[in-house]
Formats: structure tokens, sequence, C-alpha cells
């Protein structure tokens, strides 16, 4: 049971790493793609509207399996952070607990408020279910997505509850069957995968 993690891009975004791209990764590992929805609104913020986004952009050509982990909200585990920096809990997808070791897929970039974007993106922001992307942009703060604009947190607060986050994803697979990570340096935007087609030129 590999979870492959993967970011799904946006509609008509130009640098997520596209399925066909990681096709041998897949095949080798005989894996399942995992995703989550996003706390912002897009189309990527409801199960249905990703779900449509995920066959557009190809994860689901060729009977690929592809899983959003966090589609029934009412699912969310909650993960304890050991030693916390900042956020003391963190909130994923439900469907995580269906994998026992994991391949983290990450494309380098740049991001707004991080910095750059590559495996502690994933791990963090990539894992977290709706609620747990605004518990990490609030800096524990709020796990109300309605709520995070208005108590989004400084970037220091931020990257230490990223940190916090990963710690958590980490740590689940160590006590199974173990985790691992491919960052891909290629096509590299300045802003997140998710900033679809105004995104300047890598």
């Amino acid at each position: 049971n590999v979870g492959l993690k993967i970011h799904s891009g946006e509609p008509n975004g130009p640098y997520f790493l596209r399925p066909d791209f990681l096709q041998e990764i897949y095949d080798y590992t005989k894996g399942t793609f995992i995703e989550c929805n996003t706390a912002y609104t897009s189309v990527r913020s409801s199960t249905t509207g990703h779900k449509q986004l995920l066959n557009d952009n190809g994860w689901t050509k060729n009977n690929r399996r592809i899983v959003l982990m966090d589609e029934n909200p009412e699912d969310d585990i909650e993960l304890t952070v050991k030693n916390p920096q900042k956020i003391s809990k963190n909130y994923v997808g439900g469907h995580l607990k269906d994998f026992n070791s994991c391949l983290v897929l990450s494309h380098f970039k740049g991001h707004e408020m991080g910095g750059f974007g590559g495996a502690l993106k994933q791990l963090s922001i990539g894992f977290a279910s709706r609620a747990g992307k605004t518990n990490i942009h609030t800096g524990g703060e709020t796990s109300n997505w309605l709520e995070m604009r208005a108590k989004k947190a400084s970037q220091e607060d931020f990257t230490h509850s990223m940190g916090d986050a990963a710690s958590t994803i980490v740590n689940y697979f160590k006590d199974k069957k173990g985790i691992a990570f491919i960052n891909v340096l290629a096509n590299i935007s300045l802003y997140c995968d998710c900033s679809g087609a105004n995104a300047p030129e890598p």
C-alpha cells in the first residue's frame, strides 16, 4: 500500500509534475497517487471539483489509482506533534490510514509564504486536510477555513507550523513501512504550482 504524494495542478496550470512523467514510478511501486483538497476557494477546495480536475489533468487516464485523502472531512485524523515549535496538532485526511508507506514526489519551485516549495511543503500543506491547511496557515489559531485569511500567521509562524506538521507525517510512516522522497528540479516556477496559468515563465 504505497501512497505516491503528488500535486494535482490547477486548471491550465503549466508547472506541476505531469502524471505521464511519473508513470514509470507508478508502475514500479504499484502505488496509488494521493492528494488533498485546498483550504482556499478553487476547484480543488471541493471533492467533486477536485476529482473533475484530476480527470482533466490526466491523473485518472489509463485507470490510474488516485485518492483524495480528505474527501470526507468528517473522517479527518488528528496527529499529535512531538516537541512542537508552533502547533501541537495536525489534521490529515482519513484515507491516510489506508497506506503503510509513502513516496513523496515533489516539484521544487518558489512559494509566496514558504520561500520555496519541495518535500517539506508536500509533507505539511500537501498532506493536511482543509482543516489542517487552515491550522498551519494560521499558526494554530483556527482550523475553520472561513477564518483563515483573517488570522493568517506571520511567515516565521507559518514555517514553524509547516515543520511541525511535516514531522507528524514522517513519524506516522516511520512507525509503518517507511517514507522516501524524490525532488524534481525541472520547469522551475517562481510561484507555487497552484498559481495557475498566470504564473511567470520559469
